[in-house]
């Protein structure tokens, strides 16, 4: 169970957006912009520099939600919360 909150301006007023295991709360319009770039991406690989990536469903890989959420700020976002820890082959640094 993994929740993560997004704290930013955005139209010159402070917004939070949280994620929770695929469900977004928060300021409705910014919620609604990243459903709709979310569904739009759809087929798409999606994701932070080294992965993980998701091609469907990107609203349920908090990772790829992470990176559709920071989007909506166009300046200093903060979060709360913290990301699963990602997987990695033998040997990698992380």
């Amino acid at each position: 169970m993994t929740r993560l909150t997004f704290t930013g301006e955005r139209n010159g007023r402070e917004i939070s957006i949280t994620w929770h295991d695929g469900m977004l709360s928060g300021d409705p319009e910014a919620c609604g912009w990243i459903q709709r770039y979310a569904t739009l991406l759809e087929g798409r690989p999606i994701g932070p520099i080294g992965g993980p990536y998701s091609s469907s469903s990107h609203l349920l890989n908090p990772y790829v939600a992470a990176e559709l959420i920071r989007s909506v700020f166009p300046g200093k976002v903060t979060m709360e919360g913290d990301l699963p820890l990602r997987s990695a082959p033998p040997g990698a640094i992380q």
